[in-house]
């Protein structure tokens, strides 16, 4: 999760599900994140609606034509993703502030931008946020990774996908191939 760490939220909403992209840390058996005061999404972060939030690992689409009969295949697409499902609620401030440096520590690289370093306009916009946590109630981690396919079918897989530039997946399919044995 913390690899690939912008997720999809969705929970359900008053006339349609409710979808939001944002980033998402896990941190002590939570999620953090946070959201424009204005997302119709606030009004859910009660501490009772459902939530799933869905993150995406690598991925890469799969031509047939790596495979041992093209004429009896057809292509695919390989991932991986973990499914969180829990419940929301609203941080007050003093942990919305914590949860904010921890966001920013996380992602800045070098900590060439801190939340001490623009204090005043970072505690104007908190006005416009809302900072919250995730319970995570249960996590499904789901993958597609050629499995089935013979070892010199992933080594072609693999090799195209290291080609193209998808080694995350690469190393994935070769993770598992590792597993199963």
């Amino acid at each position: 999760m913390n690899a690939h760490s912008f997720a999809v939220l969705t929970c359900t909403g008053q006339d349609a599900p409710l979808v939001t992209h944002l980033p998402l840390l896990e941190q002590a058996g939570k999620l953090y994140g946070h959201v424009a005061r204005e997302n119709p999404m606030v009004e859910a972060f009660n501490g009772k609606t459902v939530f799933k939030a869905v993150f995406s690992g690598p991925h890469a689409y799969i031509s047939a034509s790596l495979y041992d009969r093209p004429e009896v295949s057809v292509p695919t697409w390989d991932y991986t993703a973990v499914h969180v499902t829990g419940t929301v609620k609203a941080l007050d401030s003093g942990a919305s502030d914590a949860a904010m440096v921890h966001l920013a520590k996380m992602f800045e690289p070098d900590l060439a931008w801190t939340v001490e370093r623009a204090r005043d306009y970072v505690i104007a916009l908190m006005t416009h946020i809302v900072v919250f946590e995730m319970s995570i109630d249960s996590v499904l981690g789901l993958r597609k990774l050629s499995t089935l396919k013979n070892i010199k079918t992933k080594g072609r897989i693999t090799d195209a996908l290291t080609t193209q530039g998808e080694t995350a997946l690469a190393r994935e399919i070769l993770r598992r191939q590792k597993e199963m044995k």
